[in-house]
């Protein structure tokens, strides 16, 4: 029988004692670890979402850059890439093909890489438009020219197809762009005269109504992400309300029609 250090006996109920008390303690070591591995996961985690998120947010601000370019050089915005090419998709009428106003973003067009259409989860963002501010026909070449509008014009109210002195800005923003709202609540809208140019859509993480290469679609969007599916036909309705921030996780950037003209050089009160 071994002896402690005492001199006294071990008996085997004292080996089993510290048996146990090793395996306790060997437990509550390998929980500890666990947890803590479980936190430094989710903190990755959160770091790796914040850094797709933030990537997500500087593609969205290098296109709208490329569009104000696309837009001072051409007086309209591009139409939608419908095969995710980076080509858009024009008819031989000047109007977006089909008058479909979803796609993605024309990246080839706007003098961009591939790369730089995709979000931070590494799908195709989504490029909405008001088909009438991509439209270049021989009557209307220049579908954002508001130059001859007049901001000490009286706004009367009405509509107005194109600028002439004497008429105010509101009246020919009136009516165009796309209805924009978040939280249930519309934060652009036509009706008032503050209608979205264009929206660009990143269908965050869970990636759900993103479009792929060729048109293949992740599985369908849902809840108040619903609206905003890549491939989701339209038809000629391009006052589909989207939604953001709600019960979806789909990110939206968008440009009201008025600062659109203004930025591309094509605003009220501009004389060339």
């Amino acid at each position: 029988m071994r002896r402690a250090i005492t001199g006294k006996p071990i008996s085997e109920g004292d080996k089993d004692g510290g048996k146990r008390r090793l395996t306790v303690k060997w437990a509550l070591a390998l929980t500890v670890i666990g947890l803590s591995m479980w936190g430094l996961l989710a903190f990755l985690g959160e770091v790796l979402a914040g850094a797709r998120h933030h990537r997500t947010q500087e593609r969205m601000d290098a296109i709208i850059t490329e569009m104000v370019q696309y837009a001072a050089a051409y007086g309209h915005l591009p139409c939608p890439d419908l095969l995710q090419t980076g080509n858009q998709h024009r008819g031989d009428d000047g109007m977006c093909f089909g008058d479909q106003s979803r796609g993605t973003v024309p990246y080839r067009e706007l003098g961009m890489d591939r790369e730089d259409a995709l979000d931070g989860y590494r799908n195709f963002i989504t490029y909405r438009v008001d088909p009438v501010l991509a439209a270049f026909t021989k009557d209307a070449p220049l579908s954002l020219n508001m130059m001859m509008c007049e901001t000490s014009a009286v706004d009367t109210g009405g509509m107005v197809d194109s600028c002439a002195p004497g008429v105010h800005p509101a009246m020919f923003t009136r009516g165009r762009g796309l209805i924009v709202e978040n939280e249930r609540r519309r934060i652009a809208d036509p009706q008032n005269s503050t209608g979205a140019a264009f929206v660009l859509i990143s269908h965050g993480r869970d990636e759900r109504g993103a479009c792929r290469d060729q048109d293949r679609m992740t599985p369908p969007a849902i809840g108040d992400d619903a609206p905003n599916d890549c491939a989701n036909p339209v038809a000629n309705d391009a006052k589909t309300a989207y939604s953001a921030r709600s019960s979806g996780d789909d990110e939206l950037r968008s440009v009201k029609v008025g600062d659109m003209a203004v930025l591309s050089g094509w605003g009220p009160d501009i004389k060339r």
